[in-house]
């Protein structure tokens, strides 16, 4: 099983306890509705819809990053919502919420590299 059928009780040792059941769920929806608003083959030939399409899917990728039942690396995931201490609990159960992002149009040209960043 990919998402614990339910945050209260989930056992880590037969379920992935990356996201609670609801953050799981919402990413998975939302991913979803941008590929069917912004499909690859009409954004890879739209300059607009790429422009469009990349900055919804760097608030979603932000909000699964800091939503996660994990230390930092997605290697593993907590025992258990928030480790033994649950120091991190309400950062990883938050609800995710998709918010507009901050663009700034600048007279400076920037570039993007799809590279290893070592």
């Amino acid at each position: 099983m990919l998402l614990p059928k339910g945050d209260s009780f989930s056992d880590y040792r037969k379920e992935r306890l990356f996201y609670t059941r609801y953050n799981g769920l919402i990413i998975d929806k939302i991913r979803n509705e941008i590929e069917a608003l912004y499909p690859k083959n009409i954004v890879n030939r739209d300059v607009k819809r790429r422009r469009e399409k990349y900055p919804l899917l760097s608030v979603l990728l932000y909000q699964a990053a800091t939503h996660t039942n994990t230390s930092g690396v997605f290697k593993a995931y907590h025992k258990g919502f928030g480790g033994f201490s649950g120091d991190a609990l309400n950062r990883i159960i938050k609800k995710i919420e998709m918010s507009a992002p901050i663009l700034i149009d600048s007279e400076y040209e920037s570039h993007i590299f799809i590279v290893d960043s070592n």
